[in-house]
């Protein structure tokens, strides 16, 4: 049961590294492009509200497991 528990918070840490990941490749792609229209600064706005949302997510998870 032991090895269970700590192969699903492999693959949770693994899922939210990669969520994290995605956000932030979103984030950069977008303040890379340059100009931002309306559009643009919301979802700029958007996913760093998920980044924020991710790195809580994954700092509680973390603070929990250890």
């Amino acid at each position: 049961m032991d090895d269970t528990g700590n192969r699903e918070m492999l693959e949770a840490g693994i899922c939210i590294t990669v969520m994290i990941g995605m956000a932030a490749w979103q984030v950069l792609r977008a303040l890379g492009r340059g100009g931002m229209d309306a559009a643009g600064v919301l979802r700029l706005t958007c996913s760093l509200v998920m980044l924020g949302i991710m790195v809580y997510v994954g700092y509680t998870a973390l603070t929990l497991w250890t």
